[in-house]
């Protein structure tokens, strides 16, 4: 009795002390490792140490203004594809022939992802790697919102949205009597591929193949190339319904959102399976598109990046809707984790991942859309399709 006493007073002292040492990662760029080995390369990811007082941010859209929306890209008609392309083209344009001291150069944005994302940043005596357990989601989408935030200062233009890549629709499951666009969005964007752009990057020939459908199960490739083979349509479309089926719908709300991840942790323990239930779709289309989109520390550099990853932000928004109990970790250690990014006027803030739960607080919606294959179930025995359930 004893024995049991003490080992049941030994297990408590460890769970009081767990939540004591417990805190938030906040991240700083201090004490940045100027070399890291990622993906086979050594990179130098040190963001320059801020020459001003970090500013706290918090988003201050103004309520009475209607919310932008991000659209589908493939939902757009030919003129507002043409208007869209033109601005992108202008923005990017803009941003390259900024200093290159200037931090909201392509080049100086993509040193935060490689800074945050490949274990150069330190943690409380760990290493920080953001694709590592649940900040990659809110971290991203801070990402991404900034990136826009540059873009509309650069092109003098507060109403501009960036629209998303809609991958995951294969458009096969369309409801005539919705009027949400259900064309498939599942190729490669159109507004990314003209070689006369200043959207275009080298890529895999899959991005350049306006037919070929996205392939979403590429964690299966150890080390893909950009030259590549894609396995025949039939295999790819219906294998991308079981990856987007399996990691929209997990046991539990952690499986999605991916492993807790606090000061102190050492993102090299973290496996990538621990990263959220949509980790292979959000990676496959890195590898799928390949070239800068393939590694970690340059992938952002990739206009098509930011369409991409505006769509992984919609699809948390649609994770969260298609239940009452899909919410968000209420653990102070994910609401109060807090990040660095550049602002539109290139300087350095502070932001907390509490803050960036709620997209109409930022000022944006998404495009309703209809037609992925992977929003229903298959029934083999009866061979129909019904919708899955919330839950």
């Amino acid at each position: 009795m004893a024995k049991c006493s003490g080992l049941l007073l030994s297990l408590l002292l460890l769970a009081l002390l767990s939540v004591i040492s417990s805190a938030p990662v906040k991240v700083r760029f201090e004490g940045c490792r100027p070399e890291v080995s990622y993906m086979g390369r050594t990179w130098h990811c040190c963001p320059p140490l801020p020459k001003k007082p970090i500013r706290e941010f918090k988003p201050d859209f103004d309520s009475s203004k209607p919310l932008r929306v991000r659209r589908a890209l493939q939902c757009l008609d030919e003129e507002e594809a043409a208007v869209y392309k033109e601005k992108l083209e202008k923005a990017y344009t803009l941003l390259a022939a900024l200093p290159k001291d200037d931090l909201r150069t392509m080049e100086n944005q993509a040193i935060l992802h490689c800074a945050a994302g490949t274990s150069a940043l330190q943690n409380a005596g760990g290493l920080l790697n953001i694709h590592a357990g649940w900040l990659s989601k809110p971290w991203h989408r801070w990402f991404v919102y900034f990136h826009e935030r540059i873009l509309q200062s650069v092109l003098g233009d507060p109403t501009f949205t960036l629209h998303y890549w809609n991958w995951d629709n294969d458009g096969a499951a369309a409801d005539v009597r919705s009027k949400a666009c259900s064309k498939a969005g599942n190729k490669f964007p159109a507004v990314y591929a003209d070689p006369s752009s200043p959207l275009y990057r080298s890529r895999s020939w899959r991005a350049s193949v306006s037919s070929l459908p996205v392939d979403l199960n590429l964690m299966r490739v150890k080390n893909p190339t950009a030259e590549d083979p894609q396995l025949s349509d039939d295999v790819v479309l219906a294998t991308n319904c079981k990856v987007m089926h399996d990691g929209m719908n997990p046991a539990t709300n952690e499986d999605f959102y991916g492993k807790p991840f606090r000061a102190g942790d050492n993102s090299m323990t973290f496996r990538g399976d621990e990263s959220g239930s949509m980790e292979p779709a959000h990676a496959s289309i890195h590898r799928w598109v390949h070239g800068d989109m393939y590694w970690v520390p340059i992938s952002s550099t990739d206009p098509v990046f930011w369409a991409h990853h505006a769509n992984v932000e919609r699809l948390w928004n649609s994770w969260e809707q298609m239940g009452p109990n899909r919410v968000p970790p209420e653990d102070s250690d994910f609401l109060d984790a807090e990040f660095l990014f550049y602002d539109e006027n290139g300087d350095v803030v502070s932001v907390k991942v509490r803050d960036v739960l709620d997209t109409q607080a930022l000022g944006y919606v998404d495009e309703e859309v209809e037609g992925a294959s992977w929003t229903y179930s298959v029934d083999t025995s009866a061979q129909k399709i019904f919708p899955v359930t919330a839950q």
